[in-house]
């Protein structure tokens, strides 16, 4: 076996070297017509060169950088063909002169070798209103104006069929969000700011999006800050209108859950809801901002909802960086068998409990 490998890495080397060479140099070597020769050793070379291989020369410059990349596309026509798609699969687009970008001519012209688009801030309206991309699978959104949600949602709208996983940082509401019930394939969502109004909201978004996703990812408090009809509730109301639902039929398909904010009790009764639902977690970080109590703070409410039946058999990564009891520590350890990660950085706990 090595005798072979030693014969093949000799004759391509080789090979480099007396493709270097004019065809009549190439003829004073092998002793043959030069014309015939070199016909022989074009073949040879598409056999033992690997960059004359399609998928390996594609699979090499999706690791290249943007310059590398640029110039390994003037190398020839064959290399201009292949890499091309690596140069357009990730495009970001800036609201800033100083970011050099293309026009929307070019864009649209390249818009079916887009995979990922990202847009930072405020970008050409023609960008947001007219580009389509057939492979469209990931878009990530960065924007605080919440006056230009619409021409983001008919974005969203626009790639239903082949978007698969989505950030915006733009304020979401209720009508945001039935803009992606019609993305079937989509099972990532991260949302930085998820302004709902309350319980019955909650419901509405888990039966049409949320149980059919993967990864979840939702920051900011659950409750529209400028909502009177929110900032009224009660958690004891919200308490029983939770209760009242019960365990929903639907079956939740979440696996990694990241649940970030919510000053609220009302709000961590909400979070604490969904959380019951997913059944299948296997990541799950819950980081309320506010710090409550030993007997109010996360782990102190999974535990609660252990003890009413609840399980997590599947779980392996837990982050709740919130006070906690001894016991309900060890309760927690107890029922979760698969559980490999455990981070409890910034709490405290109480051994006389």
């Amino acid at each position: 076996m090595s005798y072979t490998c030693r014969s093949s890495l000799f004759s391509f080397t080789s090979l480099i070297r007396i493709s270097s060479l004019s065809p009549y140099r190439q003829c004073l070597v092998h002793g043959s017509q030069p014309m015939q020769r070199q016909s022989r050793l074009v073949g040879l070379e598409r056999r033992l060169n690997p960059f004359s291989i399609a998928e390996l020369l594609h699979m090499l410059g999706s690791y290249l950088d943007l310059v590398s990349l640029i110039t390994c596309l003037r190398v020839s026509r064959h290399w201009y063909s292949i890499l091309l798609p690596c140069l357009w699969v990730d495009l970001t687009l800036y609201d800033s002169d100083y970011y050099k970008q293309p026009s929307f001519a070019v864009a649209r012209s390249h818009s079916s070798l887009i995979q990922r688009l990202t847009i930072q801030g405020q970008v050409n309206v023609s960008f947001r209103q007219f580009l389509i991309c057939d492979n469209l699978t990931r878009l990530f959104i960065r924007c605080r104006r919440q006056k230009d949600n619409r021409t983001y949602d008919d974005l969203i709208q626009r790639h239903q069929r082949t978007l698969t996983d989505l950030t915006s940082s733009q304020p979401t509401t209720t009508k945001h969000l039935s803009t992606l019930y019609g993305c079937e394939k989509l099972r990532e969502l991260i949302l930085l700011k998820v302004h709902l109004v309350g319980p019955g909201q909650w419901r509405t978004v888990y039966e049409k999006l949320w149980s059919r996703l993967q990864v979840l990812v939702l920051n900011g408090s659950w409750l529209h800050p400028y909502s009177e009809e929110s900032m009224a509730l009660l958690p004891s109301e919200v308490a029983a209108c939770l209760k009242s639902w019960g365990t929903l039929e639907i079956r939740c398909q979440i696996q990694n859950l990241t649940l970030v904010g919510g000053d609220f009790e009302a709000v961590m009764l909400g979070q604490l809801w969904l959380i019951v639902q997913c059944s299948e977690l296997v990541r799950l970080r819950w980081t309320p901002l506010k710090v409550f109590e030993y007997e109010r703070g996360s782990m102190h409410r999974l535990v609660e909802a252990i003890r009413s039946g609840h399980r997590w058999r599947q779980l392996e990564c837990l982050y709740l960086p919130q006070h906690f009891l001894q016991s309900d520590f060890e309760v927690l350890l107890e029922s979760v068998n698969q559980l490999t990660e455990l981070d409890l950085h910034s709490s405290n706990f109480d051994l006389c409990s």
